[in-house]
Parts: C-alpha cells; sequence; structure tokens
C-alpha cells in the first residue's frame, strides 16, 4: 500500500514538472524549478500539492474496499505538504564515499517546518507567504494566520 502511495505521489511531483528528491521515511521532498528554469514553479508546485490531497482521497477510498489487515491504517492516513519558494544550494552534496542530490538551505527548512504545522493547524497544505504572492491570483487560499516556527525569530 505504501508503493501505491509513492507511485501517486510521484506521478502528482512529476506531472507538474517536478523533481522527486527523495525519500524520507514515508513522506517526500519534491523539488520545483532547480534543475530547469521554470517561470511557474511556484504554480507547479501548489498544483501539484493539490494533485497530491486528491489522489490520496482516490487511495483511501480504494483501500477502505480492500480486504488487507492494514486497510484500517492506510484508509486514515493523513498528508501534510509544507511549500516554500527560495533560494537554495541544489547539486551533489557529500563526500568521497557517498555523494547525493539534494538540496539545502533557509528555504528548504522552512518548506520542511510548515509541513510539520499542517497537523496543529487542521490542514494538509501549508505555503509560505512568499509562494502565496506568487500563486494568490491562481488559486484560492485561506488565511491560516501567522504561525511560529521552530528555529525562525518571525512568524
Amino acid at each position: 500500500m505504501l508503493n501505491d502511495y509513492f507511485e501517486k505521489m510521484i506521478e502528482a511531483v512529476f506531472r507538474n514538472f517536478g523533481h522527486l528528491n527523495k525519500f524520507m521515511g514515508d513522506g517526500l521532498m519534491a523539488l520545483f524549478g532547480a534543475l530547469r528554469d521554470d517561470d511557474f514553479q511556484e504554480e507547479h508546485a501548489v498544483q501539484a500539492a493539490l494533485d497530491m490531497r486528491r489522489a490520496l482521497g482516490e487511495l483511501q477510498d480504494r483501500w477502505a474496499k480492500s480486504e488487507s489487515r492494514a486497510r484500517d491504517a492506510m484508509a486514515s492516513l493523513r498528508i501534510g505538504i509544507g511549500v516554500n519558494t527560495g533560494l537554495a544550494i541544489v547539486g551533489n552534496i557529500g563526500s568521497k564515499q557517498r555523494m547525493e542530490f539534494t538540496a539545502i538551505g533557509d528555504s528548504i527548512n522552512l518548506a520542511a517546518r510548515l509541513e510539520q504545522a499542517t497537523p496543529g493547524r487542521g490542514v494538509d497544505i501549508l505555503v509560505s507567504e512568499y509562494t502565496y504572492v506568487a500563486t494568490r491570483s491562481r488559486f484560492p487560499f485561506e488565511p491560516a494566520g501567522e504561525i511560529s516556527l521552530k528555529g525562525k525569530s518571525e512568524s
């Protein structure tokens, strides 16, 4: 079931011109506009998040009808997505023994903190003010208010 989940999440990322950066436990990190210039990277990232939400709902409907012992756990699975826009260092990072293509920087950390804040806000997607400003004419948003995030002095 987890493989089904990842399949649908990755499809949403790729369909919206994103790049799967890595799996992190039962989650994943995706980058938009990192491997090629994309004047619409924020729109693509938000659309991917919405597509992921919809895909999870479809999977939950299918899992609810299955006979698997993990059915109840998977049918109640919740998603949390943080979307942020900003600069990052992107490339092969590591050592001679092991290199990994990834992105690092404050903008990446902010996206992770937004994802971590979703349960406390009772939502599944949070976007930063930066992403909101870039996409507000394309998507309907609901204000989440100011959020104090770990490691950030400003809300």
